[in-house]
């Protein structure tokens, strides 16, 4: 009955929050959050299975998360997928939840695009991030080392039209990152919680 959708309601809730910071903080593609099963969770990292390219390969856990998704698997059977979720209805619920906070234009591949770039800025080694990727070239992951390069130049360019106009609030905008993550989680959990 009612008392039934209701906790029904509410561990979706759970699901779908651990599910975009997941995403968020382990680089995992849609087919890969996906697939994850709970024997693939471990203390303090997790195993994808059959990557892109049909590669295994470990994704240390940040100490909140790896707690988390512990604890939301830890009744489930070993083969059973974690999120029992289509990776098109992963995506269809990652599009939703960035609609609510009134970011366009928004993939599941947008968290993958946060998790790399933000390594990079914060000085992680480009090989490190090209394994947590399971990127089998180089080549695709120094596309994010382009981009946060880029950033860094227009960042620093502002500091001379800064110089001629004043200070400006702008300026502190344009070095936050484009996607407001937190935001984006805060308002889905806001938003899964009022339907």
């Amino acid at each position: 009955g009612a008392i039934e959708n209701k906790r029904s309601h509410k561990g979706c809730i759970v699901r779908d929050s651990l599910l975009v910071e997941l995403a968020l903080k382990t680089g995992m593609r849609r087919s890969e959050l996906a697939n994850l099963m709970a024997k693939d969770i471990h203390q303090d990292f997790l195993m994808v299975r059959n990557g892109k390219g049909g590669k295994d390969r470990v994704i240390p856990l940040v100490p909140s998360i790896a707690e988390r998704l512990r604890n939301f698997s830890s009744n489930m059977k070993p083969e059973k997928k974690v999120f029992q979720l289509k990776p098109a209805c992963i995506s269809n619920k990652i599009k939703q939840f960035a609609k609510k906070a009134g970011i366009t234009d928004f993939h599941t591949h947008s968290l993958r695009h946060k998790f790399a770039t933000e390594l990079l800025e914060r000085g992680a080694d480009i090989r490190v991030v090209q394994e947590l990727l399971g990127h089998a070239n180089l080549s695709a992951t120094q596309v994010y080392l382009s981009i946060t390069s880029k950033r860094i130049r227009e960042a620093v360019s502002l500091l001379e039209k800064d110089e001629e106009k004043g200070a400006s609030p702008e300026f502190i905008k344009t070095l936050q990152p484009a996607m407001d993550v937190s935001m984006l989680i805060n308002t889905g959990r806001h938003f899964l919680k009022e339907i």
